[in-house]
């Protein structure tokens, strides 16, 4: 039927479904997606720092054929040891609701973000390089009213700009991407890419084996230490419109509250019930 159809593109519709669900197109079906990131980050440096290399300084030299005259700059690097003592911490939430209606057995899109272009110099011509970010989600439900079954497929991408690297201009792309076909019972709802991450980053630069010596290479060398901890979390929340499930609002009340009262102890937080709700 789908090679039929195809045939005949805006007079032949195929209504073919492969599933124990079948398509009520009278049915609307709304979606709900709440993308939660909880972030924390913490990172200090002490001991002296010394410079990487001490040789002969940098010389340029141009001479300019009309006033006939020589031009010469040089630069050295800073031989002096120098102390270093910094400390910073931080934390950051991130919420992302994207909401879709769509008739059940209908195939919905939902797009939001942008673009940014730079300007890439590259030898003596220029280029513009774009990075696009925001939310793409597409769905499928199929909803059974005589058994209250549902089954979603989700496609779900979802990217944010980060600072740019210290050897370039250009920002950074942080994404995550999902790709699921779930079944469940009308008022329950699904938690996935339930992930903790935690990194741990310990340098120690300074002068050759003497920054190696316990207590005292302190006084050799610098030491520096970076933590981060990220926990991600994306709820789904299917609902017909004409009733809305007590137990989608319940997880979702819940996941706000703990939205809304983080204060950078990701310990803490419970965004979401193991055990999943009950159907009643």
């Amino acid at each position: 039927m789908t090679l039929i159809s195809s045939l005949y593109p805006g007079q032949v519709e195929s209504l073919v479904v492969v599933g124990s669900v079948g398509i009520e197109h009278t049915i609307n079906v709304r979606v709900d997606f709440y993308f939660v990131q909880y972030d924390k980050s913490s990172n200090y440096g002490v001991g002296i720092s010394y410079p990487g290399s001490i040789g002969p300084p940098d010389f340029n030299a141009s001479y300019d054929f009309v006033g006939k005259t020589w031009t010469a700059t040089s630069s050295i690097e800073q031989a002096l040891p120098s102390l270093d003592i910094a400390q910073t911490r931080g934390w950051a939430k991130v919420l992302k609701h994207s909401t879709v209606v769509t008739t059940s057995g209908s195939e919905a899109t939902f797009e939001n973000g942008g673009e940014q272009n730079f300007a890439v110099a590259a030898g003596l011509t220029g280029t513009i390089q774009s990075i696009k970010y925001g939310t793409n989600v597409t769905v499928l439900p199929r909803y059974d009213s005589s058994t209250h079954d549902l089954e979603v497929k989700v496609k779900a991408d979802v990217s944010d700009l980060t600072p740019s690297a210290s050897t370039s201009t250009l920002p950074g792309r942080q994404t995550a991407t999902m790709n699921t076909f779930v079944h469940l019972k009308l008022g329950q709802s699904i938690v996935l890419s339930g992930i903790r991450t935690w990194s741990v980053q310990h340098s120690v630069t300074g002068l050759p084996l003497l920054s190696m010596i316990p207590v005292l290479g302190i006084f050799f060398g610098g030491h520096s230490n970076s933590e981060s901890d990220t926990e991600g979390a994306i709820y789904i929340i299917p609902s017909i419109i004409e009733s809305v499930p007590r137990k989608a609002h319940d997880i979702t009340d819940t996941a706000m509250r703990e939205y809304e009262d983080y204060d950078g102890n990701i310990t803490k937080v419970s965004s979401f019930p193991e055990p999943p709700p009950s159907y009643q």
